[in-house]
């Protein structure tokens, strides 16, 4: 279409703002059960403040379990990486999510956090009694301490009403398959974007890049597949927060954002990109990964018309 000139390509994206742009903004929706990011064009993608009401269930007992909890993984994140061994990492980072103050936890991404460890203890069960070396086995020290965290933890999630959601999902082998097939294509890519701060913040970065881990890891028990099903919405969140920044910024523009973007290297098109770095990043991501967007898009989200949105984007960004 381009050859054709700017006439006929700003002909063709007019037609395509009046046949789809809807009067309000609907682009895809965040999943409440994984973490949700922030849609703004004028800062990276970060980690949005919980909701009112969206914390852990509170309770004498529950905060009791909590500060127990944390009181154990605090020893053991003490005894080091030369006792805990490749268990230091994923303790510490379920850690860093648990804040002294009760109130301030979020239970999705707990979940995710204390859900890797499970993995990673279902893995040791599966080889421990094995007489040949296996990079899941744990010595045995570390193995009880990770008993004795998963031991206190789940008392808590059967006693909480959204790790109790979290944890109660059963997909199947086949399901969660079918999801990562459809997710593939991204996933390399998408790891290579959140490595640019400008775009992602850290946090945001550390929760896609355990999303995409867990998506990348085998489905043999019910854990993995739980945390491929968590990452699987975790990653959509964040490509729903990518798409709806983006869709945002241009409908703003009343279609002329849509109609500069293009010429990048433009005086005009370089005023409206300028005022917003973070746009042109992602929309220029969101067109080279259009057809892969799409195929993810038509399975992850129930709204259809995100298909027209990313080809909206496209067409804005060269695609």
């Amino acid at each position: 279409m381009w050859p054709q000139g700017p006439k006929v390509v700003n002909a063709r994206i007019r037609e395509l703002i009046e046949q789809y742009m809807p009067k309000e903004i609907d682009g895809p929706a965040q999943d409440p059960l994984a973490p949700i990011f922030t849609e703004t064009p004028d800062r990276p993608i970060d980690l949005a403040p919980m909701r009112p009401g969206s914390g852990l269930t509170d309770g004498p007992a529950q905060r009791d379990l909590y500060d127990e909890l944390r009181d154990k993984m605090h020893d053991a994140v003490a005894l080091g990486r030369n006792v805990l061994g490749s268990l230091n990492d994923p303790v510490a980072k379920a850690l860093a999510v648990m804040p002294e103050d009760f109130s301030a936890a979020n239970p999705t991404r707990m979940w995710s956090r204390m859900n890797t460890l499970r993995r990673r203890h279902a893995a040791h069960e599966a080889v421990k009694a094995s007489d040949e070396p296996h990079p899941d086995k744990l010595e045995p020290g570390t193995a009880e301490y990770l008993r004795d965290i998963l031991d206190t933890y789940n008392p808590l999630a059967s006693s909480d009403t959204k790790l109790r959601e979290l944890d109660a999902r059963r997909p199947g082998p086949q399901e969660v398959e079918t999801a990562k097939e459809v997710v593939k294509p991204l996933l390399d890519a998408v790891a290579d974007e959140i490595k640019d701060r400008e775009i992602v913040s850290e946090d945001a970065a550390l929760e896609v890049g355990d999303a995409i881990e867990a998506l990348k890891e085998g489905g043999d028990n019910l854990n993995g597949r739980l945390g491929a099903e968590q990452g699987l919405r975790t990653f959509g969140n964040l490509l729903a927060a990518g798409i709806n920044t983006v869709w945002h910024f241009g409908f703003d523009q009343s279609g002329k954002f849509a109609a500069k973007a293009r010429d990048a290297a433009g005086q005009e098109a370089g005023k409206w990109i300028a005022r917003s770095p973070i746009v042109l990043a992602l929309g220029r991501f969101i067109a080279i990964y259009a057809a892969e967007l799409k195929a993810f898009a038509a399975v992850h989200f129930s709204n259809p018309k995100v298909l027209h949105i990313i080809d909206l984007i496209a067409s804005w960004f060269g695609g």
